[in-house]
């Protein structure tokens, strides 16, 4: 929000906490200016959701941006995606969960929750049970295969109100592995065996789906078996 006539923004800065430093990236397409919207990483692309266009009202516009070749791209979707602004979102299994918010000028406060699939670009609404308190300008965050809904806003003033929904197997990518491997043991304090046949690269991601920045220690135990030694990551989810 740039001043009192709540015009969006879409000015792009950079934070590098090693350096402490702040930058602003040129960047190629288009990014819309907005406020309240929300934002998710996935596969190390950063997604755009919802908002405020400037004219008191939601918007349902999607854009990517892409830190590897600083690109805004707007995927074509498919689905519903509810237009609303002051909303959350987090990211579960390579999935983003949008919910909450403000569907326009009256304060309409929402509960609704959709789920994008940067795999497909497809918006689905899954079926649930139980009841998410509407409100927006609330804030969420994903731990141990839970997404938690905390706080926010309704007309009548905020709220403390904690909410927790738990994705059902049918509402997450499920695994498909591109060829017949075993690995073990899941979870692991550090050292992880492979078994499989012709492994050429093996790629590691944190739970948000970006690479780690360690590398681990390959070496062939035996052959068909890749040793890797994760011990120098944080404890968390790996894939």
């Amino acid at each position: 929000d740039t001043g009192s006539n709540r015009r969006g923004s879409n000015i792009l800065e950079v934070y590098d906490p090693s350096t402490k430093i702040w930058s602003t990236p040129i960047t190629a397409g288009r990014a819309t200016a907005r406020l309240g919207h929300t934002a998710s990483v996935v596969n190390g692309k950063i997604y755009v959701m919802g908002g405020d266009t400037g004219g008191y009202y939601g918007c349902n516009i999607v854009e990517v941006f892409d830190p590897a070749t600083n690109t805004w791209s707007t995927p074509n979707t498919t689905g519903t995606f509810t237009e609303r602004r002051y909303l959350t979102s987090s990211v579960m299994d390579r999935k983003i969960y949008v919910m909450g918010g403000d569907s326009g000028g009256n304060l309409t406060e929402l509960n609704t929750l959709e789920v994008f699939d940067p795999a497909t670009n497809n918006w689905t609404k899954p079926v649930t049970t139980g009841t998410m308190r509407p409100r927006f300008f609330l804030t969420s965050v994903a731990v141990n295969g839970k997404i938690y809904a905390m706080g926010g806003y309704r007309p009548h003033g905020s709220v403390d109100d904690n909410d927790v929904f738990t994705p059902q197997p049918a509402d997450v990518m499920p695994v498909r592995d591109s060829v017949e491997l075993e690995s073990y043991p899941n979870p692991t304090s550090g050292i992880v065996r492979i078994r499989a046949s012709n492994i050429e690269h093996v790629g590691i991601t944190n739970a948000l789906g970006v690479p780690v920045s360690t590398t681990p220690c390959l070496s062939l135990e035996k052959e068909g078996e890749l040793v890797l030694d994760l011990s120098q990551l944080p404890a968390g989810t790996h894939f």
